[in-house]
């Protein structure tokens, strides 16, 4: 998790931060949530665009969101081979139940 999993989500009052820097605004996948990612974030205060308040003051009024990144898909050719491999493996304990046993001397 890095920095680019990060977004800043503003209080129902924070829209116009959100309209003001409409073109850094992202959707979260999960949540819907609208906000900004804290890499944008910080680039947009170094480059002095929050002239109105200090930065954690704007802060106070939005809440940090962990973005969900979904996971990548699963390779179909290592899923053909655990499916086989599982299925070998299953032969082997039904045999292993039902062989006779073993004859007493």
């Amino acid at each position: 998790m890095g920095l680019d999993d990060i977004m800043i989500v503003p209080e129902t009052d924070g829209v116009e931060l959100l309209n003001r820097f409409k073109k850094y605004v992202s959707v979260d996948a999960a949540t819907k949530k609208k906000g900004i990612n804290i890499d944008s974030f910080i680039n947009i205060a170094q480059q002095g665009h929050f002239e109105e308040g200090s930065i954690h003051e704007i802060l106070e009024n939005c809440e940090l969101l962990l973005c969900s990144t979904p996971p990548p898909p699963r390779n179909a050719e290592l899923e053909e081979r655990i499916s086989k491999l599982k299925a070998e493996q299953a032969n082997k304990e039904y045999k292993s139940m039902t062989e006779s046993p073993p004859e007493k001397i």
